[in-house]
């Protein structure tokens, strides 16, 4: 596997990072790259297009910043595919277009989304003859959101289990430290729904109900299209340089663009160092891996439209399994990280 990944993705260069900040990086997705790195093109003077979610928390969108304050929007993670619009000039366009007319102006941007969206991006520019070297992009390792209908059944079941609507939202809110991720939901009324992500509905329906594309990804490994892929550094752990407790992130790149805007990061308060490509990639296998095929997605799909969510995932993960969710996630958590990540390796690889 070592000469496999080494061989295959030599050209690879990859970083380890978090920010300093404690209040940002615990608002942030893993180590808060995302962050980092919008806030050195603002710096710079230029525009950031990231992806929010709607005022509602249903669905996502994509939006464009020009100042650190609009960045805020875009922290965390959303685990759903983002509509391709975006409202410019008080009139919703398609994004593409947006960044394309603005490239056209010699603005610098920077572009942030899926490695399809960066992917689709590229080749609409290409074919309308847009010069890109204003443009700087960035994908994610990507394991394949679920789709947008699974994100509206679960808020509004959770709003009328709690009566009130939701005013913020995160799948990825660090309770205590980075791992294990929690989805949080805040109410109107004051309260407050948390449990962790892989156990929460929305959470089974990221792992069974995607797009059957995700599973014939055409964006992984060197055909990530993208200037800079970042990632939540799985595998890292607390014996290691570059460890923090509330989250890393890591950082890949083929090109000099990329080195360069990444080593930039060090002067906006983001502490940055090399990383071992075999070590970052051999936990992080969806750089190179697409997900595996949804198996019941026609049967979850229609469960989905007639029962909701919520009966969705109970029928499809079963009673027993459900009951036996927070024992085992109490024993997960005990557990140092440097073991918890061997153990996943073993039941997940066979290694």
């Amino acid at each position: 596997m070592k000469d496999i990944i080494t061989d295959k993705f030599s050209c690879c260069k990859a970083y380890s990072g978090y920010i300093y900040d404690t209040e940002k990086l615990r608002n942030s997705a893993s180590g808060g790259a995302a962050t980092i790195l919008s806030e050195v093109m603002i710096a710079e003077g230029g525009m950031v297009f990231g992806v929010k979610y709607s005022k509602d928390f249903k669905t996502a969108e994509y939006e464009l910043a020009s100042t650190s304050e609009e960045l805020k929007k875009f922290r965390g993670s959303k685990y759903i595919f983002p509509e391709k619009k975006v409202l410019y000039k008080n009139e919703v366009k398609s994004v593409y277009h947006v960044v394309g007319d603005l490239l056209k102006e010699r603005k610098r941007i920077l572009f942030i989304g899926l490695g399809c969206d960066v992917g689709a991006l590229l080749k609409y520019l290409e074919q309308q003859g847009i010069q890109i070297e204003t443009l700087t992009t960035v994908d994610l390792i990507c394991h394949g959101p679920t789709l947008p209908e699974a994100q509206k059944y679960f808020i509004e079941e959770i709003e009328e289990r709690y009566k009130s609507k939701t005013i913020s939202f995160s799948v990825k809110y660090k309770k205590k430290s980075w791992v294990p991720p929690y989805l949080r939901a805040e109410f109107e009324n004051g309260k407050c729904y948390i449990k962790a992500f892989y156990d929460s509905d929305l959470g089974f329906a990221m792992d069974h109900y995607s797009r059957s594309s995700c599973a014939n990804c055409q964006f992984k490994g060197n055909n990530h299209k993208a200037d800079i892929t970042i990632g939540d550094y799985w595998g890292i752990d607390e014996r290691q340089s570059g460890y923090n407790a509330l989250g890393v992130s890591v950082l890949l790149t083929k090109s000099a663009k990329g080195i360069n805007y990444i080593e930039k990061c060090n002067q906006m308060g983001f502490h940055v160092e090399s990383a071992d490509v075999f070590h970052v990639l051999s936990n992080n296998r969806m750089f190179f891996e697409s997900r595996k095929a949804d198996l019941n997605h026609a049967s979850f799909k229609k469960c989905l439209f007639q029962y909701g969510l919520h009966k969705t995932v109970l029928r499809e993960r079963g009673i027993i399994t459900t009951l036996l969710l927070k024992p085992k996630r109490l024993i997960s958590t005990l557990m140092p990280t440097s073991l918890r990540n061997k153990l996943k390796k073993l039941i997940k690889y066979g290694e």
